[in-house]
């Protein structure tokens, strides 16, 4: 990763609040076993299962600054599910994350 764009990673992620950090280590975790993308549903069960949100809207809305920030983008599976991306490599934003 350059290093100025790692700089401006580490800046948003950084700006980020605790359960939104939190949220992209568990979607960054997910996507190390799944690379192709996760779904949405799989993300907010995983979240909830860590008591990170309770609703599904809670969920959008700590995605939101990432996807603001183009850390993650959202495509259509096979059967029209949401599936969640990231656009930088997970053990990249998984190191970023582990030095806050």
């Amino acid at each position: 990763m350059g290093d100025s764009l790692s700089k401006g990673l580490k800046y948003v992620l950084q700006s980020l609040t605790h359960n939104q950090r939190e949220t992209l280590k568990c979607l960054a975790n997910l996507l190390e076993q799944q690379p192709e993308g996760i779904s949405f549903k799989e993300l907010f069960l995983t979240c909830k299962e860590e008591m990170l949100v309770i609703q599904e809207k809670q969920l959008r809305d700590h995605l939101v600054e990432a996807k603001d920030h183009q850390i993650i983008y959202e495509k259509k599976g096979k059967r029209g599910e949401t599936i969640i991306c990231m656009r930088h490599v997970p053990s990249s934003i998984l190191s970023i994350l582990s030095s806050f």
